[in-house]
């Protein structure tokens, strides 16, 4: 029976001996599986950094963006009170020609232009040249407060 016992001690020490083995072998090829875990936890580290390096970036891309969207808006008031000052001065002058014209036909007659450059004087010189509303109040007073300056 002892025979028996040291011939299954050697056969379970020959398992232990495969299975040692085995596990060793396994260990090896777990080993480099656990590095390849580890560089890619580094790598996934190091994308959350850049991740959050981005967002920061977005963030103040889109308060650039807000400033120059207000900026945008304010000088597109400016353009819009800007032409209206190009359209009252350019009724002005079309205005003064007209007159002008109209007082030219009294070349002849040295009373009757004199009257009217008097005329073109007192409307022209002594009154101020209407002026357009400011930037703010363009859009919401219209054409007809500047209709009522021009007359």
């Amino acid at each position: 029976r002892i025979y028996d016992l040291k011939k299954k001690n050697q056969e379970l020490e020959k398992f232990k001996f495969v299975l040692d083995y085995k596990i060793k072998e396994l260990k090896r090829q777990i080993e480099p599986r656990e590095n390849e875990i580890a560089d890619m936890r580094k790598q996934v580290e190091e994308m959350d950094l850049e991740l959050e390096q981005y967002h920061k970036s977005n963030s103040a891309l889109d308060l650039m963006i807000g400033d120059l969207r207000l900026k945008m808006d304010g000088m597109q008031k400016e353009i819009t009170h800007q032409k209206g000052v190009i359209s009252t001065v350019s009724e002005y002058v079309s205005r003064f020609r007209r007159d002008l014209q109209a007082s030219s036909r009294h070349l002849d007659d040295y009373k009757q232009l004199k009257v009217s450059v008097r005329g073109l004087y007192k409307s022209y010189v002594q009154e101020e040249m209407p002026q357009p509303p400011p930037p703010g109040e363009a859009g919401n007073q219209g054409s007809s407060s500047e209709g009522g300056e021009m007359e």
